[in-house]
């Protein structure tokens, strides 16, 4: 196909500013594609759109190229001449567009030109039938319609000269249901007609509806690329995952979790997403990364080639021998566990969870197989070490020695380490308090036999992420708890997940639990995976009969 539109190292600051809103964008954009662009607010989205459009030139410095159909846009007096009659746009805040002094119907005409009174009426005419309105409102005020019809009058505009490239930002902000729906309809049939559309939004239902291609943006940069219904079920950047995590769209059982906030302190040349990225290096500070290509459909900018596999295992398993008896506990299990992610391991009761979570961690020895850990198979010390692997039991009273006290059994560990590294105290202090309890002195002496089977637990938590693990195994921590800990207990947990970055194995036999807080799942039968996926697949589209009746009975005893 043509390329349409080709942006070649745009750069953009705004008066005032020294920190680029749009930093080295490139993109090629062929003849009727439709283009999805998401990101948080303030990262560049809306500037991209002006700078296509050529309204950026009073405000900031602008520098490189733009192309429309091989045509260099250089020139004011260019952008001019195809601004509504070659490309449109359709803005995101419908009442500071128009101006409440006109009706709607001569917003149209203004753009309309030279036409003659009588041809500009039915050319709006058709334009209302076009988006679904009525011509009684040709003269209206915009102050006399709802958001949804102000949102159908500028599209309407950006009809009006039957361009070629739309560009529309955030077509369905603020509007209720049924409005979006009937907006997302009309943006369906434009790309069926080969019009070239540029959509920004926060919603990803925009996204997914009309758009066969994405770009993820932060603070000017184009850090993902790909094409958009992969894109959807699997992400390379840490900060497009977070954004899809974030999407109710897409997470229609689990709770949802913001973005961390932006660090001030970041040093601007580095990766934007560098202060919140659970993967980060110290190149990542200084160095912004390159966009790299992937596949043939995705390119990430990351120094590490995108999110990296925290936990691979390969072909595992575990056979239990005596004179008479062969039990297989584990036959060939292999999983991945992803940097930041959150993985569940569900199944009945005797199917290999506890056996799988203690041989990743170390404590028991496999028959075969391959237990790597960033890259580096997992011996049986590898729970003495820092920023490695950490588990919390099921049985949270016999995890400690109940008779030590409470900061004798938190300094445990690090008597056991390879490293010798000074106790952090002051941590200790802060997840102290993240898991509820106070961090006095008369607390810390207190003994752990007086702590109640819920508090024995969360101390338990405590004490592992005092070894700032990268990867946390969970083995039915809340089976031992009524339903209001589990619930209190599973949400400082994953308050803490998500604030830290730490990847997590969760490891249970409660779905219900599982899917408010899981990003992939894996289902063992008898020491076999029989299926795997995301929550959708497993509660919606589940293939295995297994899986089913798993699914089934959370259903029934609903």
């Amino acid at each position: 196909m043509k390329t349409i539109l080709e942006l070649e190292n745009i750069y953009f600051t705004y008066k005032g500013n020294d920190k680029y809103t749009l930093n080295n964008i490139n993109l090629d954009i062929k003849e009727g594609e439709t283009l999805g662009i998401i990101g948080e607010s303030g990262s560049g989205k809306t500037t991209l759109l002006l700078s296509i459009l050529g309204l950026l030139s009073s405000k900031g410095s602008h520098l490189g190229n733009i192309y429309f159909n091989n045509q260099l846009l250089d020139k004011e007096h260019k952008f001019k001449v195809l601004r509504w009659k070659e490309i449109s746009m359709v803005f995101q805040n419908q009442l500071d567009v128009f101006n409440p002094k006109i009706t709607v119907g001569e917003h149209i005409y203004e753009v309309l030109g030279n036409l003659k009174k009588k041809e500009k009426f039915d050319k709006v005419k058709e334009l209302f039938k076009m988006v679904g309105l009525d011509e009684k409102f040709i003269e209206s005020y915009p102050s006399e319609l709802s958001g949804g019809m102000r949102q159908k009058v500028l599209i309407a505009t950006a009809l009006s000269c039957n361009p070629k490239l739309i560009l529309i930002d955030e077509p369905t902000t603020s509007l209720e249901e049924i409005s979006k729906i009937e907006i997302i309809k009309i943006l369906k049939n434009l790309a069926k007609n080969n019009i070239t559309l540029i959509v920004t939004s926060h919603d990803l239902e925009i996204i997914k509806e009309l758009t066969k291609k994405v770009i993820v943006m932060d603070s000017g940069n184009i850090i993902e690329t790909g094409i958009t219904k992969n894109f959807l079920s699997f992400q390379n950047h840490p900060y497009s995952r977070a954004l899809v995590q974030a999407s109710p769209f897409i997470n229609i059982f689990k709770d949802l979790w913001g973005i961390n906030e932006i660090e001030t302190f970041r040093d601007i040349n580095g990766c934007p997403f560098y202060s919140r990225c659970p993967q980060r290096i110290s190149k990542c500070l200084y160095e912004n990364p390159k966009l790299n290509k992937i596949n043939e459909e995705c390119q990430v900018a990351c120094h590490l080639g995108g999110i990296i596999n925290i936990l691979e295992v390969n072909k595992l398993s575990k056979v239990y021998t005596s004179k008479k008896f062969k039990i297989e506990a584990l036959s060939e299990v292999s999983l991945k566990v992803r940097m930041g992610e959150i993985v569940s391991i569900i199944g009945e009761s005797g199917s290999g969870k506890s056996t799988l979570a203690e041989i990743i961690s170390g404590i028991k020895e496999k028959t075969s197989g391959e237990v790597y850990f960033l890259g580096k198979e997992v011996g049986t010390n590898i729970l003495a070490s820092l920023n490695s692997i950490q588990i919390i039991f099921q049985d949270s009273s016999s995890a400690m020695n109940l008779e030590l006290s409470i900061e004798n059994i938190l300094k445990e560990p690090f008597l056991l380490l390879k490293e010798k590294v000074p106790f952090p105290t002051e941590k200790m202090k802060e997840y102290l308090n993240n898991l509820g309890f106070p961090s006095s002195k008369e607390f810390l002496e207190k003994r752990a036999k007086n702590l109640s089977g819920g508090e024995m637990q969360r101390l338990n938590i405590v004490r592992a992420l005092l070894l700032e693990p990268k990867l946390l195994i969970a083995d039915e921590i809340t089976s031992m708890l009524d339903p209001s800990r589990k619930a209190n207990l599973l949400r400082i947990l994953k308050g803490l997940q998500n604030k830290y970055g730490f990847s997590m194995l969760f490891i249970t036999h409660d779905l219900i639990l599982a899917q408010k807080i899981t990003d992939y799942f894996y289902v063992l039968k008898e020491g076999k995976i029989v299926e795997e996926g995301d929550g959708l697949k497993i509660f919606n589209r589940a293939s295995h009969p297994y899986t089913k009746k798993l699914v089934s009975s959370i259903i029934y005893n609903f």
